[in-house]
């Protein structure tokens, strides 16, 4: 099961999976800046990849955590203010396990 209810039954407080896909570029320290961003919230992610992008000078990070919408908005508008992040896109996974995509942000490459 995807959902959870957590805090006071009275509340029916919803929380769900959700998957970041990061565009970011190779810098030092970009990994500790993203968890930083989570750690503040008392988020725990569920999983964490990171790979190279099709660029040099580019990864590419993936990472699930399960929250609430007002968790994942509060974490996207920050993530997008990172200055390494280019590209952030968010799946967002229902009760019938059925994944709706979209993309929260993208910074201009120069």
């Amino acid at each position: 099961m995807m959902t959870k209810v957590t805090g006071s039954p009275f509340l029916n407080v919803r929380e769900q999976l959700f998957s970041l896909h990061l565009s970011v570029r190779r810098e030092l320290g970009i990994i500790a800046r993203v968890a930083i961003i989570f750690s503040r919230r008392g988020l725990d992610i569920a999983s964490f990849s990171l790979e190279e992008a099709g660029q040099k000078e580019f990864s590419r990070i993936t990472l699930r955590f399960h929250g609430n919408s007002a968790q994942l908005d509060s974490v996207c508008r920050d993530l997008v203010k990172l200055v390494d992040v280019e590209r952030l896109t968010v799946d967002e996974w229902n009760e019938s396990d059925i994944s709706s995509q979209f993309d929260y942000g993208q910074r201009a490459l120069t």
